[in-house]
């Protein structure tokens, strides 16, 4: 004789008080710049500030990178800045993107592109 035991648990969403946010490939490298994209994905709170930060090291972070500020968001999108600077052929640069609420900042995923064109 054979018993199955089926069993079912509800999943509990746990409310965040802070902003979900995404890294988007870089696009549009040139030997005069790229194409940040990135996107809030949620937020339950207002943005304070939103952007960018790149680095030639992958410790990418506001005391190492250099920051694109998007300024104040309020709700969920997309988001992308044309960098205009200029990347030697081969070199590797990191980029993530950032929110900052009035309580968190966040992070996004950190991608390396370069200029191989």
């Amino acid at each position: 004789m054979t018993f199955v035991l089926f069993g079912c648990t509800k999943d509990e969403i746990t409310p965040r008080d802070y902003p979900r946010i995404r890294t988007y490939s870089v696009t549009e490298i040139t030997p005069t710049g790229a194409r940040f994209n990135g996107e809030i994905t949620f937020t339950s709170v207002d943005i304070v500030d939103h952007g960018f930060l790149w680095h030639t090291t992958n410790s990418v972070n506001f005391t190492t990178a250099t920051k694109i500020s998007l300024g104040p968001k309020s709700d969920a999108g997309l988001f992308d800045v044309l960098l205009d600077t200029n990347l030697p052929f081969g070199k590797t640069f990191y980029m993530r993107t950032y929110a900052i609420s009035n309580d968190n900042v966040v992070y996004g995923e950190m991608v390396a592109f370069k200029y191989t064109q």
